[in-house]
């Protein structure tokens, strides 16, 4: 062989080689720094809930009792009658949550989901604008 050709392709698979070397030190230097900059949470720690789920888990008289309104001993009918009480709060405010709740689902503006459109949109209307100004 030529002694052009042997030395492009020896020039040729050492840039090749370098190409290759630098991507996987790229790759192994990604998974360095995820590996060092990942917070150490156990999967039990993280856990995923709905925000509307919050209060789902307590109970009005475990509230009502915690916050004195209701006491675990004294007349049954009393206690009845707290009860209810805690119980009408409640009603009313998750009335209130849930008017409040569709009067701001109303009022938010329809917005397109693809960023990719609006931008294309405003770079075609803007070229239409300076080719409309030009004639």
């Amino acid at each position: 062989m030529s002694d052009l050709l042997v030395q492009g392709l020896q020039l040729t698979v050492l840039g090749m080689g370098m190409t290759f070397a630098s991507i996987g030190a790229l790759v192994v230097g990604m998974y360095l720094m995820t590996a060092v900059t990942r917070t150490k949470r156990s999967r039990a720690d993280v856990t995923l809930t709905d925000p509307g789920d919050e209060g789902e888990r307590v109970s009005l008289e475990s509230a009502a009792l915690e916050s004195g309104r209701l006491s675990s001993t004294g007349d049954g009918e009393d206690e009845a009658g707290d009860r209810a009480k805690v119980r009408a709060a409640a009603a009313a405010v998750a009335v209130a949550l849930a008017e409040a709740e569709a009067s701001e689902g109303a009022s938010m503006p329809c917005r397109s989901d693809n960023a990719w459109d609006i931008y294309v949109r405003s770079r075609h209307l803007s070229r239409r604008t300076r080719y409309d100004l030009r004639r």
